[in-house]
């Protein structure tokens, strides 16, 4: 088992409440993840969940906890039951200003035991960052 520590940033240019909408809002979140949306209260300590809607329905098919959240500025969860790990994997998106635009840094801490994994998750997570960029400047 290996613990995996991913760091990714993007700049985006579009203003801090519309790149907090798309990490925030179902309409959004369905877009860039992989599968599925994220529904949330958006409170500390708040559940966070995962649904995949299959024939239909609506399922909730992975459940964590909000740790941190500093609307504007971070937002940070642990998710469990992830296909990529049977442990706990933590996000964290940080939105700093710079000129033109919001750098939004997206980091993942995940356990993980198949070498191959390293390279998926990575891969995921620049193309949710590239979604996420497209979906503040266009949507």
């Amino acid at each position: 088992m290996h613990t995996l520590k991913l760091r990714h940033e993007i700049t985006i240019h579009a203003l801090t409440s519309k790149v907090w909408k798309v990490l925030t809002s179902r309409e959004y979140t369905e877009q860039f993840l992989l599968e599925g949306e994220l529904v949330s209260d958006w409170a500390v300590e708040g559940p966070i969940l995962l649904e995949v809607e299959d024939k239909g329905q609506k399922q909730i098919v992975n459940k964590g906890v909000i740790e941190e959240i500093v609307p504007g500025i971070s937002l940070r969860f642990r998710i469990s039951g992830l296909q990529y790990s049977n442990d706990p994997v933590t996000f964290q998106y940080e939105l700093i200003p710079e000129e033109g635009g919001i750098r939004l840094i997206l980091s993942v801490e995940i356990v993980f035991s198949r070498e191959e994994l390293q390279k998926m998750m990575a891969a995921n997570c620049k193309m949710m960052l590239q979604k996420i960029k497209w979906l503040a400047e266009y949507s």
